[in-house]
């Protein structure tokens, strides 16, 4: 019997009258491409001293991306319309203002906008 076989990190293996000869192919690289704008909570979630905020983009756009203390008032800017490949990509706040200095304990906001897409999250800094 002939036949091919599938493995996993690309092995394929070729039976040809029942002795078995290994085809090594490359892997595939896969980018997953997002369906729609997202803003995902950061992580860790609370955090000292970091986080990781991350978001979806399903087409290339320029992104903006800061944080604000519960009042409203801007703290930090990550993105200013920075242009973004479609795709899922991650910033990381090091809980300093943009004067780089160390922000207080609390609650914290951080809100990005895609085109006319805007999404608003909560974060907590615990020292």
């Amino acid at each position: 019997r002939d036949g091919w076989i599938g493995g996993d990190q690309g092995l394929i293996l070729k039976y040809k009258g029942g002795s078995g000869t290994s085809v090594e192919l490359p892997a595939i690289e896969e980018t997953v491409i997002p369906v729609d704008y997202q803003l995902l909570q950061n992580y860790p979630n609370p955090f000292n001293p970091e986080t990781t905020i991350q978001f979806n983009i399903q087409k290339s756009s320029p992104v903006s991306l800061a944080i604000y203390d519960i009042s409203g008032s801007l703290i930090k800017t990550l993105s200013l319309n920075r242009k973004w490949d479609a795709g899922t990509h991650a910033l990381t706040w090091n809980g300093m203002d943009e004067n780089n200095r160390p922000v207080a304990s609390g609650v914290y906001l951080y809100r990005i906008q895609i085109d006319t897409f805007t999404q608003t999250k909560r974060c907590l800094l615990l020292k």
